[in-house]
This record gives structure tokens, sequence and C-alpha cells, in this order.
């Protein structure tokens, strides 16, 4: 219960679900609900999102985000009417059902979360809807003693009424499907950023030079001449170990676009299997920033940063 107090909004609160089912603890004692769903792009034409209504829906994510995710056992029901005033009614409904059920045992333990953000960006958007990936840690308090930080990426989904955008869904993985980044070159700088998390955290001890390879093929600039030079003690890592990972880019968002340069946050999901393991396999979350330039109408990445507490 610890684990659920410390990391309620991240598991509990914001995960949703088709069914009536109760959340069940996952094997690192968080929970999680079932499958998720959200809006959906619809088949008409959508108009071409300015600049400023992108900003308006990351900026409106990240916050909600720090609203939503973070609360005090002394100030329960101000964050309760703070966070349902940012949802759509449905969403405030379920969400407000799962607060209230555990509103007891916060104020019992004395337990606060603090959300520091860092990093959003667009997954996409239309004329309705938009999705939004966020960074951030959760520094929890207990009885007055501190946590943990827990770091999280989660995936915001949200819906445009007459005064502005509403959060519908918030989600940790397995994020319902939004609508489409609408801009094909921004789609692009997505896409290529997602290849190159897909092919840095996929390696195999029995294939690491082609392995190795493939991140080259999409690397330039700074994160080509660091990945170069460490290539060697690399593959001698991997090979000792004969470290087998398995990795997926879940979730990708442009956080800043010009011309031909793109600044673009990725979530993702490694298994790793090795020595050290028994071959037992491990998983892990991770978080990314990569830098994109455009060559020749091709998206590189030119730098590359693990997002960490």
């Amino acid at each position: 219960m610890i684990a659920l107090v410390a990391a309620v909004v991240i598991v509990l609160l914001a995960t949703r679900s088709d069914d009536d089912e109760d959340p069940k603890p996952d094997e690192s004692g968080t929970t999680t609900s079932g499958s998720t769903s959200g809006s959906t792009s619809g088949s008409a034409a959508v108009s071409t999102p300015t600049d400023t209504e992108r900003a308006e829906a990351v900026t409106f994510a990240d916050d909600a985000a720090t609203t939503i995710l973070g609360y005090s056992y002394q100030d329960l029901d101000r964050n309760r009417t703070e966070a349902q005033a940012l949802m759509t009614d449905d969403f405030a409904d379920e969400w407000g059902d799962t607060f209230d059920a555990i509103k007891g045992q916060v104020t019992q333990s004395r337990a606060s979360v603090t959300v520091t953000p860092s990093g959003a960006a667009l997954v996409g958007i239309d004329d309705d809807a938009a999705q939004v990936l966020v960074f951030g840690e959760q520094s929890a308090t207990r009885a007055g003693k501190a946590g943990n930080v827990t770091a999280y990426s989660a995936v915001l989904t949200l819906e445009r009424d007459d005064d502005g955008w509403l959060v519908d869904d918030l989600a940790t993985d397995d994020p319902p499907t939004g609508p489409a980044e609408p801009d094909p070159e921004r789609q692009a700088a997505l896409d290529a950023a997602r290849t190159m998390v897909d092919a840095l955290i996929t390696l195999d001890y029995r294939t690491v030079d082609a392995d190795a390879q493939k991140v080259l093929d999409l690397a330039t600039g700074t994160f080509e001449s660091q990945y170069s030079a460490s290539l060697d003690q690399l593959k001698k890592a991997v090979t000792q170990a004969k470290t087998v990972s398995k990795g997926e880019a879940t979730t990708a968002g442009v956080e800043t676009f010009a011309d031909d340069r793109a600044t673009v946050l990725v979530a993702a999901t490694t298994t790793i299997t090795n020595a050290a393991t028994g071959g037992s396999p491990t998983a892990q979350a991770q978080r990314m920033k990569l830098e994109m330039v455009r060559v020749d109408d091709t998206w590189l990445v030119s730098a590359l940063d693990y997002v960490s507490p």
C-alpha cells in the first residue's frame, strides 16, 4: 500500500479502465488498470494547427499533469477540486471515484507528492483533440519522512471545448489511440526518432556488429562521434555478458521544431537478459531526448540524452 500512496496518481488515479475490474498490482508493487480507450482521429479533413495552438496544448498538458499527479494529505479536497476542473466530465467522475477510495489511506499515512516536470512534447493534434507526452518526477513524503523520487512518463489525451483544453485520459502505459501529427515534416522527425530508439535499445551479443551499424546509419554530428568512440567498449561488454536487449519506442512527441531541426521526446520499454540475470528478463522503462537534424531530406540524430530524475 505504501507504493500505491507514493505513486497514487500515476498508476491508480490516472490510468483509465474500460471495465469494472479492480486494479491489479504489477511486479514493482504499483497498481495498473485495464485497457484504455480514448479519442481517435476521424476521417474528416482537419485544419493545420498554428504554432500557438500547439504550444497551448503542450503547456496545458504539462501544467495539468503537475496538478493531477501531485497532492498533499492536508489539502486533498482542494487537490481533488483543482484536478477535476481540468478534466472532461467523464474522466473527472472516474478519477474522482478512485481518488475518494484511497483518500482515507492517504490521510492516515500523511502522504504527499510533489511533482517536478522535466519535459513535454506534442504527439498529435487535430481540431478537437490532442495528445501530449510528459516527463516528470514525483517526490513522495510519508509521515513527514522523505521517500523515493520516482520518474514517470505519461500520455495525456486532451479534448477541446469552447473554453480551451480538458484532460480526457492520462495513461502511463498503453495510451489510447489519439490524433496523428498533421505536419508531414514533424511526423518524419518523429518516425526517425522512434526508429533510432528502437535500434539503440535492441542489441544482441550474437549480432552486435549489425545492430551497432543500424544506430550509426541514423546518427550524425556529436552523437555519431560519441557512439563510434564507445563502440569497442560496448561490443566487449555486450559479448562478455551475453546481453540480449529487446526494446520498443512506445510514444514520441515533438518538443521543438524549426525548419531542419527538431527536439523529440521518446518513451520506450526494454527487456534485457544477460549472464548477470541468469537468463531471466528484466524490464526497464526508458525516457530519452533526441536532437534531430535534417540532412539531405533525411532526419538524423545529432544528440541523445537519457532523461533521469
